[in-house]
Order: structure tokens, then sequence, then C-alpha cells
């Protein structure tokens, strides 16, 4: 599946979850300039339609990076940090989730 499809299946996961908080998720193409790639915008807005996190990501970063904030706010309200926080964490799980990938497996020495 293509970057962009691969995004919009995150954005339709996320929606329950955004929905529970009173978001909602917008996502935007940053055409690149020059030699840099294009990027996506990742916006969450409250029911008042203001603005709470604006993110920007590289495409090919942008569904696992949705998950991975999908995976932040998937909590009770009242459990959830400041919106202030939101894209930072979400980029720390996400590089740490990415480092996890890259470890090589290993024979599970009790034999399962």
């Amino acid at each position: 599946m293509s970057a962009w499809g691969d995004i919009i299946e995150s954005a339709a996961r996320f929606e329950p979850v955004a929905l529970e908080h009173g978001l909602h998720l917008v996502t935007n193409l940053r055409p690149g300039v020059g030699e840099a790639p294009p990027r996506l915008q990742v916006e969450l807005h409250d029911v008042s339609l203001e603005l709470q996190m604006l993110h920007v990501v590289p495409v090919q970063d942008g569904a696992a990076w949705i998950d991975a904030l999908c995976s932040l706010l998937d909590v009770p309200t009242e459990e959830l940090p400041h919106p202030d926080r939101w894209a930072p964490i979400t980029d720390e799980y996400l590089e740490h989730r990415l480092a996890l990938e890259d470890l090589p497996l290993v024979d599970d020495p009790r034999g399962g």
C-alpha cells in the first residue's frame, strides 16, 4: 500500500480515540521545497476547533506516527498528558518502537 493509503488507515484507526477525547484529526500534505521531500502535517483540534497540537513528520513515517499518537492518547481523559507534550512524547515513543524493531531476533533459550 502507498504511504498515503497507510496514513488514511491509521487516521481511521485513530478516529475513535480522538472522538473519545473530543478531538478531531486533520492531516495535510506539505509539498517538498527544492530537494526536500513532502511532509505530513498532523493537527489535532478540540470540539471548538481550537488547535491543540500541530506536528510535521516525513510522509513515510506518517502512518506510524499517527499509530504512536493513538497509543499515547488511548487512555482515560484524566490521564492524558498536557497537549504541549503530545508531539514530543509521540516522537520519543516512535523512536523507541523503531529501535526495538531494528534489534536482531534471537532464539528463545526456553525453546518456545
